[in-house]
C-alpha cells in the first residue's frame, strides 16, 4: 500500500512528465492509507468537542491547566504517550474506547455468613436496589460503568468492584 507522500510523488511525476497517467491504476489511488484513528475514553472526546466547539487548538486541548481533572489524570496516569493519543484523535478523529463494566459487590459481605446478599443490583423499572448474593440475573441490571455505578450513588466507598470479563 502507498501512503499519502508516495502519492503525492506519482502525482508529481505526472505531472511534469515523467511518466505517463494510463501507466497508473486506479487502485494506487484506492490504496491510500488513512491514518489509523486514536481510541480515546469517552470523557477525552467529549474533552476534545469542547475545545475545538469553542473555536480552541490543540495546544489548547494539551494545555494541562485548562484540562478537567479526568482528562489531567488520563494525560499523566504513568503513561506520558497519552500526549501523543490526544494529539492524534485531535487530527486524524477518533473511536470512543468501549467502557469496562463492573459487578458491584456490597462492602465487607465477605465478612459475613449471609451468602444472599453480596451484590448490589438494580431494578430499572422500579428505579430501586435489591441486594442479591448473585450478581448474574435477567432480571435486575447488574453491569455499569464506573461512572455510571457512581451515578447511582454505588462508589468505592460502598462497594468493591469486579469487573465484566468480556
Amino acid at each position: 500500500m502507498m501512503d499519502k507522500r508516495e502519492v503525492i510523488n506519482k502525482i508529481t511525476e505526472i505531472i511534469n512528465g515523467l511518466e505517463e497517467p494510463f501507466d497508473w491504476q486506479t487502485t494506487e489511488w484506492e490504496a491510500v492509507e488513512e491514518p489509523e484513528k486514536a481510541k480515546i475514553p469517552k470523557f477525552v472526546a467529549n474533552w476534545i468537542k469542547e475545545v475545538k466547539f469553542g473555536g480552541g487548538t490543540l495546544r489548547e486541548a494539551l494545555d494541562f491547566i485548562a484540562q478537567p481533572d479526568e482528562v489531567y489524570g488520563w494525560v499523566y496516569a504513568n503513561d506520558y504517550n497519552k500526549f501523543e493519543v490526544l494529539a492524534k484523535a485531535w487530527i486524524n478523529g477518533y473511536e470512543i474506547e468501549k467502557e469496562p463494566l463492573f459487578y458491584a459487590k456490597i462492602k465487607g459481605s465477605e465478612l459475613t455468613r449471609d451468602y444472599y446478599r453480596r451484590y448490589w443490583n438494580y431494578l430499572p423499572l422500579e428505579d430501586r436496589f435489591i441486594v442479591l448474593g448473585n450478581h448474574h440475573t435477567d432480571e435486575y441490571q447488574t453491569k455499569f460503568s464506573k461512572e455510571q455505578w457512581n451515578n447511582l450513588g454505588i462508589n468505592d466507598t460502598n462497594a468493591d468492584f469486579e469487573e465484566v470479563e468480556s
